[in-house]
Formats: structure tokens, C-alpha cells, sequence
């Protein structure tokens, strides 16, 4: 696992509060290309944040974090329970947990993608040679490069998969320098906006939705971010009307009133987008 290390003293930690879509500013310095940063959060070389799971805070954190185009690793914790994500320039490449039944093993055993008895021979080399489990299967030529690359990315979506169910907990994120891509990195595999559309869908209580997105009263506007406006990902029905009715002047109660679709629908529509930095709160409102 990559460890269960918070943030390290003197790095800077913001409260839960300025990492919610409620609480964004509407001005960004920066495009997506460019590690936008929002005005109102000063980016130091290294900035540690920490906050509450609850209120459907990970969407909204999964957002920021590909959105602005970080670089570092997420800690989600629950009780005993530990599961952690890399990214790298806002986008996921591996994942890792505490919990046994979600070790990368378990879940290809699990999904079909390995036999237990090579995952046993795996596992011995594993301990002998002090080597990781992919290195490994590749040497035994159990697994090919695609298909490992594959059972990285399977790995990747399972251990976050939980995590989004979770209505306690804490998260931190600790930015790092970016560095060489290492051989368990799903970098090819993993599309970051579907694990955070996943996430924001996973949100069950309209509570929290309405939480996350903030002032029902100030209108959403399209991004100006051509990357992130005309990004490619597979909305749903509902997310696709709920964007087609994004024109800049409505705002998240109109969008509501607007739409046939029931309400609660709607604003979780509306949170996987904003997340996915496709839409944005109004600047200068």
C-alpha cells in the first residue's frame, strides 16, 4: 500500500469546506492544460488537504483533483479500513487498500482474470524475490502486457468502487512532484472522468447532492475549457438533457423547474458534470 501518512507538518491543510463545489470560486487561474488553480486557494510546492467523506465530498474531491491537474496521492480512511489512489496531472493511475478482499490478487481471482492456484505460485515469488504481483505475473507469463494492464485498471475501479459507498470517513490528499511512471501504473486503462461520473451517480441521499453543489440560486455556466467542455465521456440520458440545458443564465433551481426529470436526478446529474469540470458555478456571481 502506499501508506497511511497524512498530511506532514507545515504544508498547509484547508478545512473539508474550501474542497466543496459549494465553496469554489467562480475565477480560475490557469486552464486544464496548465494546472488551473483556483484564485481563492494559494497552491504552495506541496499542499496537503484533509477533510469529512460525508456530504458527498469524494466526487467533488475526484473533480478537483482532475480538474486542476494534481499530482500526488489520496488517502480515503473508514475506521481500520485504508484505500488510496495516485494520480498523476489529475488522472488516476493506481490504486492500493488495506482491505485483503480488494488486494489486486483477490480481485482478478475474484473477476475470473486469474486462477487461485497461479495466483499462489504468483504469490510465492512475491515474497521470495520481494518483487510486485504485476512484475510477476508478467515474468510467469501468466498475464500478457494488455491483459495486466487491464487487471491494473480492474483494480484500480474496485478499490475506489467502495470507497464511493461510504458515508463516513476521512480523505487527505498530499501533492507531490511528478514523477517517472512506475510498471503498476494503469495510466492507459483507467479514464479518470468515468471513475468520478461513478462516484457522483453513487451518491445516494439528495442531501448531500444538494450539499456538494452548493447556492441553488446561482446560475452554471458551460467551462470555457475546451478540454474539459468537449471532453469525451459516456453520459447517461439524464446527464446528457440535464448539460443540453446548461445556457449560462439558468441556474441549479431553474435546471430543476426546467427538466421533466424528478428533481433528485437532476442536481446528481448536475454534480457529476460540475465535477467532471464540464460545467462550473457563474463567475462574478
Amino acid at each position: 500500500m502506499d501508506g497511511d501518512h497524512g498530511p506532514e507538518p507545515g504544508l498547509g491543510v484547508l478545512d473539508e469546506d474550501d474542497f466543496l463545489v459549494a465553496h469554489l470560486p467562480g475565477q480560475r487561474e490557469g486552464g486544464h492544460g496548465s494546472h488551473g488553480v483556483y484564485s481563492a486557494v494559494p497552491l504552495p510546492w506541496r499542499l496537503a488537504v484533509k477533510g469529512s467523506l460525508s456530504q458527498g465530498a469524494l466526487p467533488v474531491v475526484l473533480g478537483r483533483l482532475y480538474v486542476e491537474r494534481r499530482s500526488g496521492l489520496l488517502h480515503l480512511k473508514r475506521g481500520a479500513e485504508r484505500r488510496s489512489a495516485r494520480f498523476r496531472k489529475g488522472h488516476i493511475v493506481h490504486a492500493d487498500t488495506n482491505a485483503a478482499e480488494d488486494h489486486m490478487g483477490e480481485v482478478l481471482v475474484r473477476t475470473g482474470l486469474l486462477s487461485q492456484a497461479d495466483l499462489d505460485r504468483a504469490t510465492a515469488r512475491v515474497l521470495r524475490e520481494r518483487k510486485r504481483l504485476g512484475q510477476v505475473l508478467q515474468e510467469l507469463r501468466i498475464l500478457d502486457e494488455h491483459l495486466l494492464e487491464d487487471a491494473l485498471a480492474l483494480h484500480v475501479q474496485e478499490v475506489l468502487r467502495k470507497a464511493f459507498r461510504w458515508e463516513d470517513g476521512e480523505w487527505s490528499f498530499e501533492e507531490q512532484e511528478v514523477e517517472t511512471p512506475l510498471q503498476e501504473d494503469a495510466t492507459l486503462k483507467v479514464f479518470t472522468g468515468d471513475v468520478i461520473l461513478e462516484a457522483a451517480r453513487s451518491v445516494a441521499d439528495p442531501a448531500a447532492v444538494r450539499h456538494a453543489l452548493g447556492d441553488p440560486d446561482r446560475p452554471v455556466v458551460l467551462s470555457a475549457d475546451p478540454v474539459l467542455r468537449f471532453q469525451q465521456i459516456a453520459l447517461n440520458e439524464a446527464e446528457s438533457e440535464v448539460l443540453g440545458r446548461v445556457d449560462g443564465t439558468r441556474t441549479v433551481r431553474q435546471l430543476v423547474s426546467a427538466l421533466s426529470l424528478p428533481a433528485e436526478e437532476t442536481e446528481r446529474s448536475l454534480l457529476g458534470l460540475v465535477c467532471l469540470g464540464m460545467v462550473e458555478p457563474s463567475p462574478g456571481t
